[in-house]
Parts: C-alpha cells; sequence; structure tokens
C-alpha cells in the first residue's frame, strides 16, 4: 500500500514511486492500484492525469488498464508489460502546467 500524497518531499515520492517495480512479481500479472485524492490530479498547478500516466510509464508500468475519478477520489490501476523494461531515463521536474490562483501544490519529482 502506496500513501503518495502523504509523503511530503516530492523527490521522495517520486523514489517511492521508482521503487514499486521492484515490490511486483516477477512471472505473473504486475499490478499497481494507486489511489489519491482528487485534487492532486484535477486540481494541482503540477500534475494531471496524462502526467501520472507518463511518469508510471516512465517506470515500466505502461499499461493504463483502467482508471475512475469518483467525487473525491482518483482511481488508477496499471499494468506491468513483464516482457517490457523501463529504458529511459525519464526527468519529472517540478513544471508548472496548469497555473492559477486556487490550485494545489501536488507535485512528484522523478530526477533519474
Amino acid at each position: 500500500s502506496l500513501v503518495v500524497n502523504f509523503v511530503g518531499d516530492i523527490r521522495a515520492r517520486g523514489r517511492m514511486l521508482q521503487r514499486v517495480p521492484d515490490f511486483l512479481r516477477p512471472g505473473g500479472a504486475q499490478y499497481l492500484f494507486l489511489v489519491l485524492p482528487l485534487p492532486c490530479i484535477n486540481n494541482s498547478r503540477y500534475m494531471d492525469h496524462d502526467r501520472l500516466v507518463e511518469m508510471l510509464a516512465s517506470i515500466g508500468l505502461n499499461r493504463l488498464v483502467a482508471h475512475h475519478h469518483s467525487s473525491r477520489l482518483a482511481y488508477y490501476l496499471f499494468q506491468r508489460d513483464a516482457a517490457t523494461v523501463a529504458t529511459r531515463s525519464a526527468r519529472f521536474t517540478k513544471k508548472e502546467i496548469h497555473p492559477g490562483g486556487k490550485r494545489n501544490n501536488f507535485c512528484i519529482v522523478i530526477d533519474s
């Protein structure tokens, strides 16, 4: 169980996500079920659905199986293709993608 949004440091959030593949069982279907408060996705200056999907793909969870946004939560089910290994060294910096005064500062940074 990951509690990404409870980690205060944005780089530590990225490191937490980068370690997910290490905990998935080899040889079988490899899934990550991720739940975030909806404002982390739809009201953040630095994060949205597309960026989250791109971020997870960069660490090898390259298939978004399903997602659903309820009134308060964002649910995501990612699958790692056993034949695919994260090969690119992606960087996700603290880049403002949705400016606005009433948006929150939720962010995940992946440095390597």
